[in-house]
């Protein structure tokens, strides 16, 4: 019998080879990103937390927590969850951009520590219901850290306005790992409840939620184990309905009208027909994003699947759904994984119309459940068949984690401002209105006044001039910073003419037209309107 002090020192020992890893997967991802904390708000968050007052309003935690706030006319008033965190976040930080962004980093150590924590938890080969034992832990680890060096999260991570990407994904891989419980717990229906309950978070997170139940069920039917049939049943079946009863509730109680929804999401191509051609190229897009993600843009458009005809598209997605099926027939595993990230892309396939046809934050929650597929690629090369291979395949994962890791620090740099951040995007997508319009704002806040008219124009070559009322404000502005008072007011009345709400101050900040500053600016020159005569 080993004494004491031995006995204490193999827990501590254990202990620590449990916690090691966590450790340093946590590590990586604050230090890869802590650089990123000295940047500022951009694209939706600059609306959201520096202009809308929701959430700095602590009145507004009783509608969030009763939900009320789904029929209401808010920013996220379908996603509960995200508002409650950036409220949270408010009563801590206020309007300071590093306790937002601290929190998104955080958020990813978390997820990269979840994805870790599933990874281990996994049958080996889907052949047995038991986890694998520490024998797995580089693997896991290398296939965790793959997830928190890809430059894909960096949108999710620097952006607090995209933080629901960040919670979705945390409360699915929770509803995952209660769900593995089944079979080691004698308390099943705890099981049960905190299941549903990560699965409402998840939904209240964002739509992509529904992947929460998908990902149990599959779980439930490829890796059955030894815990009754009815217990399965009910898992199965409970998280699935308090996705229904949320959506039901997201769909009947969302507000009627709004004035700062006043136009529905189109289809691309303007139609469900047009949509589905263009569908197969956004998804080699984010094929190609995965394995080369180089010229990661903020706003996609057209323009960026030029080079990508759909019989190049459907070809690429031919091969990877090949490779994909070979994967599943061999690894049941590999099929979960699969499942899942069907599950999380369907929301976001165009499908039903939104408002930004393709994102890189939407591969976030899928990049998350696809690890599993280097961990089974690893494990068949390195642990079963190949022993030879060991040191290789490592050195090889460790080049690819750190290849992607020097990605990631150039992306961060692009999204640590405004400025940055658009005109990148502009490079990337030079007809993209959307970096115009935003790279023109972002001088207009630094008085460059001459570029910021470029860029307005620009983006009204690009729309033709119609229904862009954003522009002619933007307009107005830069022509009475420039002393043009007739030429603000003329650009000011046509912004007014195309969206009413540009008429007060007070309008464009309760519809969320502009930011403050510019509001104020705005509204001054159109009190000035009826005093002013027309210009020659």
């Amino acid at each position: 019998m080993k004494c004491v002090p031995l006995l204490l020192f193999d827990r501590i020992q254990a202990a620590a080879s449990n916690v090691l890893p966590y450790v340093l997967l946590a590590g990586l991802a604050v230090g890869l990103y802590f650089s990123s904390l000295g940047g500022g708000f951009v694209c939706d968050s600059r609306l959201q937390i520096l202009t809308d007052p929701f959430i700095h309003d602590p009145s507004h935690w009783l509608d969030v927590l009763s939900l009320r706030v789904m029929g209401m006319d808010v920013l996220d008033f379908n996603r509960p969850v995200q508002l409650a965190s950036l409220m949270a976040d408010a009563c801590l930080w206020g309007r300071d951009p590093f306790g937002y962004r601290l929190t998104d980093v955080l958020l990813h150590a978390l997820n990269g520590c979840l994805v870790f924590s599933v990874l281990r938890r996994l049958p080996e080969r889907g052949s047995s219901h038991e986890s694998r034992g520490r024998w797995m832990t580089v693997p896991a680890m290398l296939a965790s850290a793959l997830f928190l060096v890809h430059p894909l999260g960096v949108e999710v991570v620097c952006e607090p306005g995209n933080r629901e990407d960040l919670l979705v994904t945390a409360f699915v891989l929770c509803a995952l790992l209660t769900a593995m419980r089944i079979n080691e717990t004698g308390r099943p229906w705890h099981v049960v409840a905190c299941t549903s309950a990560f699965t409402f978070l998840a939904m209240g997170s964002k739509e992509t939620g529904v992947a929460a139940p998908v990902l149990v069920v599959a779980y439930l039917l490829l890796f059955p184990g030894k815990s009754p049939r009815r217990q399965r049943i009910v898992l199965a079946v409970a998280p699935c309905l308090v996705a229904v009863l949320f959506l039901a509730v997201r769909f009947v109680a969302q507000p009627a009208e709004s004035v700062i929804f006043t136009s529905k999401p189109a289809y691309p191509g303007d139609s469900l027909a047009a949509a589905m051609t263009i569908q197969p190229r956004i998804f080699a897009l984010y094929l190609t994003n995965v394995f080369h993600p180089t010229n990661l843009c903020a706003d996609y458009g057209l323009y960026s699947v030029r080079n990508l005809p759909l019989s190049l598209s459907l070809g690429m997605l031919g091969l990877a759904a090949a490779a994909l099926a070979a994967g599943c027939w061999k690894d049941r595993r590999i099929l979960l994984a699969a499942t899942g990230i069907l599950a999380a892309l369907l929301p976001v396939s165009n499908i039903v119309p939104i408002y930004c046809p393709a994102a890189d934050r939407f591969l976030y929650l899928p990049l998350a459940l696809g690890t599993i597929i280097p961990l089974c690629l690893m494990e068949a090369a390195v642990i079963r068949r190949h022993i030879g291979l060991q040191i290789p395949v490592l050195v090889i994962a460790a080049t690819i984690i750190f290849s992607l890791a020097g990605t990631n620090r150039k992306t961060q740099t692009i999204w640590r401002d405004a400025g940055a951040l658009w005109s990148a995007c502009a490079e990337q997508n030079p007809v993209s209105i959307t970096a115009r319009v935003g790279l023109a704002e972002a001088l207009l806040r630094d008085r460059k006044w001459t570029e910021a008219k470029k860029n307005y124009l620009l983006a009204m070559g690009m729309s033709g001039g119609r229904n862009r009322a954003d522009v002619w404000a933007g307009l107005a502005l830069c022509a009475d910073a420039e002393g043009d008072s007739a030429g603000a007011c003329a650009a000011a009345a046509e912004a007014v003419r195309l969206d009413p709400i540009f008429s007060s101050e007070e309008k464009m900040l309760s519809g969320l037209r502009n930011e403050a500053e510019f509001a104020r600016g705005f509204s001054a020159i159109v009190s000035r309107i009826s005093t002013l005569k027309p210009a020659e």
